[in-house]
């Protein structure tokens, strides 16, 4: 059975609801996907945030304000439960929509940039922006991309702004123009 695809004129209305309703409990929050990409059939609703976080006495995160707001779009029946319910990735049927899913990226400000880059996709830029031109990719040598960060011979990098992650990995490339995995813009 092949998955359910909408149009982006369906979509990108729905996605923009979703961040609305969890902008509150963010301190960031971006669509990603093939909505940003601005593809004509979206198959799912990516996400990708980084949730605000109520502080412990010692300044500690202890809980994520985002799961409030994520607990009243089940409550009010826009989301179904999660599907997927992990500290970095959460899945939920958005109701309604015919198997239509909300995919939720959570990541930290120093990962943004990276993060943003490879859940905009699609699939084969995504592989290609984060393997080294040693391996065929497009990411300088001495870098590596594991666990959603970029390190630099074995010290982390920031990439708080997906030009930042790009600038390492063959220059910036607009959304809109990934869908072919570079070949007008890097020559591939």
């Amino acid at each position: 059975m092949s998955k359910i695809r909408i149009t982006i004129t369906k979509a990108e209305p729905i996605a923009r609801m979703l961040v609305e309703a969890m902008a509150p409990g963010c301190e960031r929050i971006e669509i990603a996907g093939s909505i940003r990409r601005q593809q004509d059939l979206v198959g799912d609703i990516e996400i990708v945030a980084i949730p605000e976080m109520l502080k412990g006495l010692f300044g500690q995160p202890v809980v994520s304000l985002l799961d409030s707001y994520l607990g009243n779009l089940i409550q009010t029946g826009v989301l179904g439960k999660p599907k997927k319910n992990g500290k970095k990735y959460k899945q939920f049927e958005i109701v309604g929509q015919h198997g239509l899913h909300l995919d939720l990226f959570l990541v930290r400000p120093e990962t943004w940039g990276v993060q943003l880059a490879i859940r905009t996709g699609p699939t084969l830029f995504s592989k290609v922006i984060v393997t080294p031109c040693q391996y065929g990719g497009l990411l300088r040598d001495g870098l590596a991309v594991r666990r959603g960060r970029v390190w630099d011979n074995g010290k982390p990098l920031d990439t708080p702004e997906e030009r930042d992650f790009l600038e390492l990995a063959g220059g910036w490339v607009e959304p809109q123009e990934r869908d072919d995995c570079g070949k007008r813009v890097w020559g591939m």
